[in-house]
């Protein structure tokens, strides 16, 4: 019976997602935050960043506008750029700035995993996974969150991927490590 119920567990962990929906800090201009999403078939996808204008993302979060000017690279899964969005043309705009500097990325895309990156613009990623940003090592490029038009921001972010087949949530790997030492034990105990 806990084998059972470890086993119901991690294959709830590793369930398809359509949306998913993540939200950080920054604390120094040039940092990034990555995600991978696998897609089971050829399908659409919709990148976007929510945390210059705000509003709600796709988990119903109501997410604070005042964050900094997004960025978006893309890579396939060879690990080839294939995109970089910055102020996508359905992004919402920011009520006290009249900016619209959130990212918005929608393609179709064929089966396989592919790997988002979120900076700060102008902080655009290398032609190579692997490669350096373009600010790489310079923390303060932008002198901290300041969008183009020297309004001051903050670091909050909020990114959401939808479409994809599969998007492992902050924590899955663990989770799962732990589900298979457990079913390990739970094994070791029963013969003993």
């Amino acid at each position: 019976r806990t084998i059972a119920l470890l086993a119901a567990a991690l294959v709830a962990t590793t369930a398809s997602v359509h949306a998913a929906s993540f939200t950080g800090t920054f604390g120094l201009d040039n940092q990034t935050f990555s995600r991978t999403f696998t897609l089971d078939a050829p399908g659409t996808v919709t990148v976007r960043s929510l945390g210059y204008a705000g509003g709600v993302n796709a988990a119903g979060a109501i997410i604070a506008r005042g964050g900094f000017d997004s960025f978006l690279s893309i890579y396939d899964p060879s690990g080839l750029n294939i995109a970089l969005n910055d102020d996508g043309a359905d992004s919402a705009i920011d009520p006290v700035t009249g900016n619209a500097y959130d990212a918005a990325w929608i393609a179709t895309l064929d089966a396989g995993t592919y790997t988002v990156f979120l900076s700060q613009s102008n902080n655009g990623g290398p032609g190579q996974l692997g490669g350096a940003f373009g600010f790489d090592g310079q923390p303060h490029f932008r002198n901290g969150f300041v969008d183009f038009s020297g309004s001051q921001r903050d670091g909050h972010f909020a990114l959401d991927i939808l479409g994809a087949s599969s998007v492992p949530e902050a924590g899955t790997t663990a989770v799962l490590l732990a589900g298979l030492g457990l079913l390990g034990f739970a094994a070791r105990r029963r013969a003993a």
